[in-house]
């Protein structure tokens, strides 16, 4: 019998689950047909079938969808609504779901595959123990699938978190990267930026590799903030702040995000005096004004140290 595909679009989510959803599915005897990287078809095609005020991120995912709609059974499009209880997640995400079924229904009648979270409502168990029965209808192996991709996506968390002890040992320039998943690592949507700033020699601290713990520390005291991954990211951006080992940040947004826009308006507000650098993304923005900003950056970062240094040996003698 084949096994029943499952459509990952690498875009989104994907970028922030993908190792405990593919482990799921895979765990279940899914195979999983992932939809190449994104390129400039994809995002033309996204913003075919988009509302200008939608953020690039979101044109993207209808892209990727709309590119593997023809290889698979499902596209996988969970709704992320609540994953801690005192928060949501963006609209746009929760909605997801049904704008691609909209998107899809004339070709692809019935092609999503979906669960809601919820946790005030459901437990992460419960919404993906349903999901699974959709595909295999012993309980007993969704339970196992579920308990296996727990233990990987936990193994992960653990390696991203060695990660960044390694980087913040290692000596020179520390540049804190802060921003969405699907920002920071959908090269084609940030023109290659992690790249042209490790180029630099700069050691980037990504805001996904920062310990949940550090952020929610840096959070006290703070206003409450009612969006789920914008807290996350909020709270890595306090901590680098308020570290001496970091020489510098930037803040990577969407144009049109509204929560990003909201948060990060705050951050610059309360920084008195770490170099802080801003960028915008949409589907317009090119490589070559991410590499003059990128150059401009990191030069006035390794100008601040070598002030440091200077005025550090003036002392000493």
């Amino acid at each position: 019998m084949a096994k029943m595909k499952i459509g990952m679009p690498k875009s989104l989510l994907w970028f922030k689950y993908r190792v405990f959803w593919e482990s799921f599915f895979e765990n279940l005897g899914c195979e999983i047909v992932h939809s190449p990287q994104t390129d400039k078809e994809i995002v033309e095609r996204g913003v075919r079938n988009s509302v200008d005020e939608i953020c690039i991120p979101v044109k993207v995912f209808y892209g990727h969808c709309l590119e593997i709609a023809d290889a698979c059974d499902y596209i996988f499009v969970p709704r992320y609504w609540r994953v801690s209880k005192d928060s949501i997640t963006c609209p746009k995400l929760i909605t997801t779901a049904d704008t691609v079924q909209q998107i899809l229904k004339e070709r692809f009648p019935k092609k999503i595959l979906t669960t809601t979270i919820n946790i005030k409502i459901n437990s992460l168990y419960r919404s993906f123990l349903r999901l699974g029965l959709k595909i295999n209808k012993n309980p007993f192996r969704v339970a196992r699938a579920y308990r296996q991709a727990i233990k990987d996506q936990r193994e992960h968390e653990i390696c991203k978190e060695r990660e960044f002890n390694q980087k913040m040992a290692q000596p020179g320039i520390k540049l804190a990267v802060i921003g969405h998943e699907y920002n920071l690592f959908d090269p084609y949507i940030n023109q290659e930026l992690i790249a042209e700033i490790e180029n630099q020699e700069v050691n980037v601290i990504t805001s996904d590799l920062v310990p949940h713990s550090i952020g929610e520390e840096s959070l006290t005291g703070k206003p409450n903030i009612y969006w789920s991954y914008e807290r996350e990211i909020i709270g890595a951006a306090y901590w680098a702040l308020s570290s001496d080992k970091i020489s510098g940040v930037i803040l990577i947004s969407s144009f049109n995000c509204g929560p990003d826009s909201l948060l990060y308006e705050q951050i610059l507000l309360e920084n008195n005096d770490k170099p802080m650098l801003t960028m915008l993304l949409d589907e317009n923005t090119s490589k070559e004004t991410i590499k003059t900003r990128i150059d401009a950056f990191v030069e006035l970062l390794n100008r601040k140290v070598n002030i440091k240094d200077y005025e550090r040996d003036c002392q000493l003698t």
